[in-house]
């Protein structure tokens, strides 16, 4: 096989990264620090708009956490000026993911994908610990994207990490968490909401980061959101009655933190993955499930959801639903009753160091 034009394209992403990065150089209208779960994100951009609606969602650093690495991403909008309009991809598709318009250099360091209906960049080099995100105009980036922004990327970055990404939410209680998994409709996200209108924490309802600790697992939050579908239960919606909600899709977003002060969990310790289904009784249990099962659960939708370096992710997840323990939670026709079975399954099972 000839790898030559593999290799170029590589060297021509690496090349257009870089340009990126000078173009933010000599305008860089706004910078932060952010926590990506264990990661800190220094993010630039230089569109002061764009800045603000796609880190409107994350979690600002914290002098208080140690991070394991550091991430630049670097975020370009073209704003109608042809010398910063991003090019098209007009590479030769020399692998089979270049028709899904991604790229993944032969050594992995180098990965990139491209929007081609909305015309926007994402680029990633492992090495230089820099990414870019390159937009033609700000009205092109998805509301997707401003939901849990730069996921791709930090999905990217994470497969040279112990750390991955997964579809899936968190509650905890203490300093130990469930996770909460199941397919769209399943009642995940309305159970995160209905647990943190209890007072429990959250570390999401969507996306979160799992990485291994010394002896167990750990959760981390990344984005500071809830999703909210108009048929929500009365109990979430009355909790964000009175607070600005953002559009997003066929969904409501509010931030946890507009509505109660640290109930965020950035890092807690994982107990457990419940697989989240409705109740064909109307009455919440919670009961073994083998980790095959579990498998199909977690896996496809992360997939679907994260592409790139799929097979390193696969890998770290079978591993971890290996070792965690998993149970099916039947979801009850009562909020506060599925509240408090959670609540008492982390109180009798918390992990004693």
């Amino acid at each position: 096989m000839d790898t030559r034009p593999h290799d170029l394209t590589t060297k021509a992403l690496d090349e257009l990264l870089l340009l990126g990065i000078s173009l933010i150089n000599q305008d860089c209208k706004t910078m932060a620090n952010f926590c990506l779960g264990p990661i800190q994100g220094k993010i630039r951009s230089n569109n002061a708009l764009a800045f603000q609606e796609l880190t409107y969602c994350l979690i600002p650093d914290s002098d208080h956490f140690n991070y394991s690495d550091t991430l630049n991403i670097d975020v370009l909008i073209g704003d109608s000026e042809a010398s910063l309009i991003p090019p098209p991809w007009n590479f030769p598709h020399s692998d089979t993911r270049h028709l899904e318009r991604i790229h993944v250099s032969r050594d992995q360091k180098i990965t990139a994908s491209y929007d081609h209906d909305r015309k926007f960049w994402m680029i990633l080099n492992i090495e230089r610990k820099h990414a870019l995100f390159w937009a033609a105009e700000l009205k092109d980036i998805p509301f997707w994207e401003k939901a849990a922004p730069f996921k791709q990327i930090l999905n990217w970055y994470l497969a040279n990490t112990p750390y991955f990404m997964m579809h899936g939410g968190a509650v905890s209680y203490g300093n130990a968490s469930v996770l909460l998994v199941g397919p769209g409709g399943s009642g995940k996200s309305s159970t995160v909401g209905s647990c943190f209108a209890e007072n429990l924490d959250v570390s999401g309802d969507d996306l979160i980061i799992v990485g291994k600790g010394c002896s167990h697992y750990e959760v981390y939050g990344i984005y500071n959101s809830i999703k909210l579908l108009p048929n929500t239960n009365s109990t979430i919606k009355n909790l964000f009655s009175t607070n600005n909600l953002k559009n997003c899709g066929d969904k409501k977003m509010g931030r946890y933190t507009d509505l109660r002060a640290n109930s965020l969990s950035n890092k807690s310790i994982i107990l457990a993955l419940f697989n989240c289904t409705i109740s064909e009784y109307g009455i919440t249990k919670i009961s073994s499930m083998s980790p095959i099962s579990m498998m199909k659960f977690v896996i496809p939708p992360t997939i679907f959801l994260l592409r790139g370096h799929e097979a390193i992710a696969i890998k770290k997840i079978a591993t971890m639903i290996r070792e965690v323990q998993c149970c099916k939670l039947e979801l009850g026709a009562k909020p506060p009753e599925i509240v408090s079975a959670i609540k008492q399954f982390i109180q009798t099972n918390t992990y004693v160091a």
